[in-house]
């Protein structure tokens, strides 16, 4: 296949610094040094989540503005879904791996629409899958962007065709501190990012609407 070229730049960068003290590492080590590994790496991943989020300026397809909202409740979430789901047949997306990237209230009204029945406590803790729908998978994220609450951006995807990410931990590295008895770490990270194909991109602009009482 002969495809047009995108050039990638892989010009972020992002460092996690962290002191402990000699005492610390002394009682705790290697307990110490794995928690600050993994809290290093949740923190590396916030990161690249966030300027990930970005991206929403590069749709192609769009449903609203920032001054064209949609309130979002369990009565409408499903036909919200429904039109994104038609621009992207319209766009002659695949139907494969289609992905959605939402706020943790978009979520609860998928769930209080009772449309993602076979959510799994586990892997929603974890890793932030929520369920699937309409051929998405739904992921919640708390690193959407948006203005306050006026309105929120969250993304809809093909994964591993929309959106292009190269990432590459560059060092870890530990230095004495020479005015206290500890040490410091540092990792650093650095990573490129691009909507490659932004007719398979979309967002929707939309706010949380309030539920009915019953």
């Amino acid at each position: 296949p002969d495809g047009a070229q995108k050039i990638l730049k892989i010009d972020q960068s992002y460092i996690v610094p962290v002191h402990y003290d000699d005492l610390d590492k002394a009682q705790n080590n290697p307990k110490l040094m794995t928690e600050i590994a993994r809290k290093a790496g949740v923190a590396i991943m916030q990161n690249i989540d966030y300027a990930l989020s970005g991206l929403y300026t590069s749709a192609g397809i769009t449903d609203g503005s920032t001054s064209s909202v949609t309130d979002i409740t369990s009565a409408n979430v499903i036909s919200t879904v429904a039109d994104m789901s038609s621009a992207f047949d319209e766009n002659n997306v695949p139907q494969d791996r289609r992905v959605a990237v939402v706020p943790p209230w978009f979520a609860q009204k998928l769930t209080l629409a009772n449309i993602v029945r076979d959510t799994n406590n586990s892997p929603a803790l974890m890793t932030g899958y929520v369920g699937s729908m309409m051929g998405w998978e739904f992921y919640m994220s708390n690193n959407v962007r948006h203005s306050s609450t006026t309105w929120y951006a969250p993304m809809f995807f093909r994964a591993g065709d929309s959106i292009a990410l190269a990432e590459q931990i560059n060092s870890v590295s530990v230095l004495q501190d020479k005015d206290y008895l500890g040490d410091f770490m540092r990792a650093h990270v650095l990573y490129g990012y691009k909507a490659v194909r932004p007719n398979a991109l979309g967002v929707m602009y939309v706010a949380e609407g309030s539920e009915s009482a019953i």
